[in-house]
């Protein structure tokens, strides 16, 4: 048996709530042969050495995350194999209030 090749995660899509303090966000994604996801996140403006907080891991390919702060912030997943783990997805920045 060969382990599966990790993929990386495509198609990120993001339910963004436009209601001043509302900071719940709904994410899905296309779904590899992963194991498990870990969604990630950082503030502010998207750079090389941008710092991403781990929000959550999950089975789905879709999940709610809470932010803690308004601003803008991006999301990031990434799929966890047998094999270890894939490149990130690209990020997907917004804005929440």
């Amino acid at each position: 048996n060969d382990p599966i090749a990790p993929v990386q995660i495509t198609d990120v899509k993001l339910d963004v709530p436009m209601t001043p303090g509302m900071r719940t966000i709904k994410a899905r994604w296309k779904r590899g042969k992963c194991d498990s996801f870990v969604v990630a996140a950082a503030s502010g403006p998207i750079a090389p050495n941008s710092a991403w907080q781990i929000l959550t891991v999950c089975a789905k390919a879709s999940c709610e995350v809470t932010l803690t702060t308004p601003g803008q912030w991006a999301i990031r997943i990434v799929g966890v194999y047998t094999a270890g783990h894939a490149e990130s997805s690209l990020p997907v920045s917004f804005m929440i209030g």
